[in-house]
């Protein structure tokens, strides 16, 4: 009796026969893959292989569909009240698997929203455990008292949460890999870009590599994530390109370099603008290293077409490369007439107007920067877009000040420089490179030199006028300089009536120069100079008229600069490493005198063990003694801390592996100098020797290579900073 309600039982309904014939024969067919599959279980090896081969959801609808057969088959009332929860779950087993085979589509759908929705918040959180990371960082460098456990703890929970939602995404990204097949290159492409954004990449590049070959056609975005991958840091690290000598270091670079370049310019071939706009701007900076300058000039073309943001280094490439004015100058104006088209409609989005007037300044037009900007200044811009205004004009102004200076007889034009500078200082008082430009242009340091010109300045101008308040500014920090308060106050007092008073350009100029100065301004908020200490004043004067006598190669006269502002500020560590590098600079300089620098420079590499220019000093220092693997360590630990003009190390570094016995490695530096010069000429403009302020007043910024500055030796060290590096 307990088979005749069964599949094939005498005793079903007729009825029931043809409506669940199609469920039959299904059930039949799928039953060959089993032996003995019933409610109990899975019996023999025949249940064994079904189990192994075929899905969990199959099975299912095996067993969901043999209970609603069964029980729809009972004539007892007692069996159907109870077979009603079985039935139910079979039921909805049933309706699952047939609603995800007809819906497919729509459950891919969803799962592709889910990934998106997943790793926006898994990115969304690895940005704050950045954040939080920096935040305790500052706080351990600053000694802010926050309680390292509750930070630590914070960046753990971050940290945990960002790892869940990448967990998340990976596993729906996995099912979306199983649910369409015809998708799966697609989709490992997107698993790829997640290990990326996890920054595992290594496992990415595994799976990229999978789908292209170098120089072969195959997904365009795979040849970009892998172009890219071959030159990150993570990449040389992965491969221990820290440890390898110069020369290894020189075949790596070019074989890697070599190897991106193939993958990159697969993705030209893309009809996906962002995947090729993407591929030119690391094909053209790997074209500009291996000299392939027509095929970098293209790449820039088709960048700057596309996106404004690269016309300064368009208009610098293609006059001082490619040689080829007429073309630059054509793009140049272009994208004047879309900056200028820009700020009609946005008048606020200042990174447009920071790109039109530093496009004016490389093309020399001062006089169009200056009146794009009082039309921006008479606009309806906000309050605080006026003000960073204001600030590009007092720029724009001291650019125009130097760049009188290259003028062949620089003293016909000292009158007008000085209303430049002194305007510049009136519109922006913390404004540095002003202030350096008016002590350089107002303090005489040659034997003879007549300031006469200052009081004909003066009287020419007229009271109110720029001049007349920079000439003011300019006697009174010469009276101060020379110990005359009375004078001084008498000046200073008079200029803080035309413009900002002397206390505030004092706290700018100081901070500049040096902010481990803050201390030093202690009671300098008064506006008159009755109550306000010299030495902050001093401190300042002294570096930049030690930088200029750097410039003009004038070291006995910059290292008596530089101690009498390491008298009057002995914690710095600025004025020390330019001590240093005077004492070893000058061309009497005695065995004594390096043994000094030696000391200095120790000290200060202990006390600021991140800041670059101390290393160099160092190492110049060494390699005067002849200590050349010491010199090497300390020039190649300044390439590791980002030395801001790494060829000039790169030239100390061929006379040291030289001395050294290392030729290979003296000769793979000299390539690299080499093919630094061919992009970067040497720079030998009037201005470097036209009493201006040194080629680098920031350590860490370098306005061109410093070719100029060798030594008796070879070696060629940085000249002093006046600031020491932005990470102080």
């Amino acid at each position: 009796m307990s088979n005749d309600f069964g599949f094939g039982g005498p005793r079903r309904p007729l009825v029931w026969r043809i409506l669940l014939f199609p469920l039959t024969i299904l059930n039949l067919v799928l039953a060959r893959f089993s032996s003995g599959d019933d409610l109990q279980g899975v019996r023999g090896i025949g249940g064994l292989l079904k189990l192994i081969f075929l899905s969990p959801i199959t099975w299912s609808w095996n067993v969901g569909t043999t209970i609603l057969l069964n029980w729809s088959s009972s004539r007892s009332v007692r069996s159907f009240v109870m077979g009603m929860p079985a039935a139910m779950f079979a039921l909805v087993s049933t309706g699952v698997v047939v609603v995800g085979t007809l819906n497919r589509e729509s459950v891919a759908v969803r799962y592709n929203k889910l990934f998106t929705e997943t790793r926006s918040m898994a990115s969304a959180e690895a940005k704050q455990e950045a954040k939080a990371t920096k935040t305790a960082n500052v706080a351990a460098e600053t000694g802010s008292g926050e309680d390292p456990k509750s930070t630590t703890d914070d960046k753990a929970e971050l940290n945990s949460s960002s790892k869940k939602y990448y967990e998340k995404a990976e596993l729906l990204l996995n099912r979306l890999i199983r649910l369409v097949p015809s998708e799966r290159e697609d989709n490992q492409l997107k698993k790829a870009e997640l290990l990326l954004d996890q920054k595992k990449l290594a496992e990415a590049a595994a799976i990229l590599q999978q789908m292209v070959r170098p120089g072969e056609a195959g997904n365009t975005k795979a040849h970009l994530l892998l172009g890219q991958y071959y030159l990150t840091e993570e990449f040389r690290k992965d491969r221990g390109f820290d440890k390898f000598s110069a020369p290894d270091q020189l075949r790596f670079t070019l074989q890697t370099n070599e190897i991106a370049m193939r993958h990159l310019e697969q993705v030209l071939i893309s009809t996906q603008m962002d995947q090729k706009r993407e591929a030119h701007f690391f094909l053209y900076q790997l074209y500009v290293q291996r000299r392939m300058l027509e095929l970098a000039g293209r790449s820039l073309e088709f960048l700057t077409e596309r996106e404004p943001g690269f016309a300064l280094e368009h208009y610098r490439f293609f006059t001082t490369l490619l040689k080829l004015p007429q073309t630059a100058e054509s793009m140049a104006e272009k994208n004047h007439r879309i900056f200028a088209e820009e700020l009609q409609k946005r008048p606020d989005e200042l990174p447009i107007w920071q790109l039109r007037i530093k496009l004016f300044l490389q093309q020399k037009r001062y006089s169009d920067a200056v009146a794009a900007l009082i039309q921006g200044l008479e606009s309806n811009a906000k309050m605080e877009t006026r003000a960073s205004l204001q600030q590009f004009l007092s720029d724009v102004y001291v650019e125009q000040g130097i760049s009188l200076a290259e003028n062949a007889n620089p003293a016909a034009t000292q009158s007008q420089r000085l209303s430049l500078f002194s305007e510049a200082i009136r519109l922006s008082p913390g404004n540095r490179r002003a202030v350096e430009q008016l002590i350089v242009l107002g303090f005489p340091l040659e034997e003879g030199g007549s300031d006469q010109w200052l009081y004909e300045a003066k009287a020419a101008a007229g009271p109110g006028s720029p001049v007349f308040y920079g000439v003011n500014m300019i006697l009174g920090l010469r009276a101060l300089f020379a110990g005359d308060m009375v004078q001084a106050k008498t000046y200073l007092d008079s200029a803080a009536g035309l413009g900002p008073g002397f206390s505030t350009v004092l706290q700018a100029l100081t901070l500049a120069i040096d902010p481990n100065a803050k201390s030093m301004l202690d009671g300098t908020e008064a506006s008159t100079t009755e109550q306000l200490p010299t030495t902050p004043a001093l401190f300042g004067i002294y570096m930049i008229l030690g930088s200029r006598s750097v410039v003009e190669k004038k070291f006995d006269r910059a290292l008596e600069f530089f101690r009498k502002a390491l008298e009057a500020n002995p914690k710095s560590e600025t004025a020390q490493n330019n001590v240093a590098y005077c004492l070893i600079s000058r061309p009497n300089a005695t065995r004594q005198d390096i043994e000094q620098a030696l000391v200095l420079a120790g000290d200060i590499v202990k006390a600021a063990p991140h800041v670059p220019n101390f290393f160099e000093t160092r190492g110049a220092i060494y390699l005067k003694l002849e200590e050349y693997n010491l010199a090497i360590a300390d020039f190649e630990r300044a390439l590791q801390l980002k030395f801001p003009n790494p060829t000039m190390v790169h030239r100390n570094l061929v006379v040291a592996c030289r001395g050294a016995g290392r030729i290979d490695e003296a000769n793979a530096y000299q390539k690299m100098v080499d093919q630094a010069e061919q992009l970067n000429p040497p720079k030998t403009s009037p201005a470097e020797n036209a009493g201006q302020s040194p080629p680098t007043t920031e350590a860490g910024n370098s306005d061109a290579p410093k070719d100029s500055n060798s030594t008796e030796n070879g070696t060629s060290s940085e000249p002093p900073t006046t600031t020491p590096d932005q990470t102080r």
